[in-house]
C-alpha cells in the first residue's frame, strides 16, 4: 500500500504541474519496486486485490496503474520500459521486467525514444535503464 499511495501522489503531482505548464512534458523516474510487466503482482482495480498463486482477479500492486492506466484524474502516462525485458541481474525473477522505470506525459511526450538497458549493472543487483530526448 505504501508503493500505491507514492504513486498516487506522484501521479497527482503530475496532474497538477499539466495543468499549470501545458507546454511541457513531465516524468516519474526511478525504482518502483515492481516489475512493469510482472503478471503476479500488476492490478489495476485499487478495490480489488487478489494474492498468492491460486487467486483469480486483479492483483494486489497498482502502482503502475496509478501512473499508466488513468486511475488518477485520467492520467496516463507512457512507461518507456516496457519493452526493455529483464532487469535483474540473474534469472530468479522471470517475467517481471524492469524495476527501474521512466513514465512520460505531455508536449513533447513523443520525443523520448524507448529505454534502453545498460550494459552493466555498475554494482547493483539489476541494469539500470535510459532514454534519449530527440531534439528538433
Amino acid at each position: 500500500m505504501e508503493r500505491e499511495y507514492l504513486a498516487a501522489a506522484m501521479a497527482l503531482s503530475v496532474v497538477d504541474d499539466l495543468h499549470k505548464f501545458a507546454e511541457h512534458s513531465m516524468m516519474v523516474i526511478g525504482d518502483l519496486n515492481v516489475g512493469a510487466t510482472d503478471a503476479s503482482k500488476n492490478g489495476t482495480d485499487l478495490d480489488v486485490d487478489a494474492m498468492g498463486s491460486g487467486a483469480s482477479g486483479d492483483r494486489y500492486d497498482e502502482t503502475h496503474a496509478l501512473l499508466g492506466e488513468g486511475l488518477v484524474h485520467g492520467l496516463q502516462m507512457k512507461n518507456l520500459t516496457i519493452g526493455v525485458g529483464e532487469t535483474y541481474d540473474s534469472t530468479d525473477f522471470p517475467g517481471t521486467g524492469p524495476i527501474d522505470n521512466i513514465y512520460v506525459t505531455g508536449a513533447d511526450e513523443d520525443k523520448f525514444e524507448d529505454a534502453e538497458k545498460s550494459s552493466s549493472t555498475f554494482g547493483s543487483d539489476h541494469f539500470a535503464v535510459s532514454t534519449v530526448y530527440e531534439m528538433d
